[in-house]
């Protein structure tokens, strides 16, 4: 064999060292740690940038003391950041109720029902007939008739509300309560379901 035009092989290979690796460690499938990813964070469950809910309580005068403890409630809330704005009217002495408009636009409209409330012109207005439409056809609002003492059903019947439901839970008059603090945990109790269900409703 003619090896005159080979060339010999190259004597000045420089053999690098090994790379050092560092093998990347994987987490154990039994680990119970987890750390949410960024998108995986829950979202905040409703944006002040919506309007407050709102909260109307009609009341008489003669029925104040169970007012002032149903706004005390709804006192606790506002501390406590929910995004609420709260009114409230006296029907029977004042006619302020006739000059707002808080029936046509509340989310909660709260009727604190006794013999003296029933005998005013507010129950009977146009505006309570709409607004116990607005109950039946708006997922944004509710009418909440709250049973202050005992009632005949015929005299709660002949009202434009008679035919909904009364707090405190099956119709059970507030002064009727050995402990009126539970007559008072119990509507609130359903207010913060309410305001719940309307915060998250798309």
């Amino acid at each position: 064999m003619n090896t005159a035009g080979l060339h010999p092989p190259p004597t000045n290979i420089v053999v690098l060292p090994e790379a050092e690796t560092h093998p990347i460690p994987i987490a154990s499938t039994s680990s119970r740690i987890h750390r949410p990813r960024p998108q995986e964070m829950p979202a905040p469950p409703y944006t002040h940038q919506a309007p407050p809910l709102e909260i109307y309580t009609a009341y008489a005068q003669a029925d104040e003391r169970y007012f002032n403890n149903i706004k005390e409630q709804l006192d606790i809330l506002r501390r406590q950041k929910w995004h609420i704005s709260c009114h409230e009217s006296e029907i029977f002495h004042s006619t302020a109720w006739q000059r707002n408009n808080h029936l046509a636009t509340a989310n909660l409209i709260l009727l604190l029902v006794s013999t003296t409330f029933l005998n005013s012109d507010f129950c009977y207005c146009e505006q309570m007939c709409l607004a116990v439409e607005r109950h039946r056809t708006d997922n944004l609002c509710y009418v909440i008739p709250i049973l202050l003492h005992p009632l005949h059903p015929l005299l709660l019947k002949g009202t434009p509300f008679g035919k909904l439901d009364f707090l405190p839970t099956n119709g059970k008059a507030i002064s009727t309560w050995t402990n009126p603090r539970k007559a008072y945990n119990n509507i609130t109790g359903y207010l913060l379901e309410k305001l719940q269900s309307m915060i998250y409703y798309p």
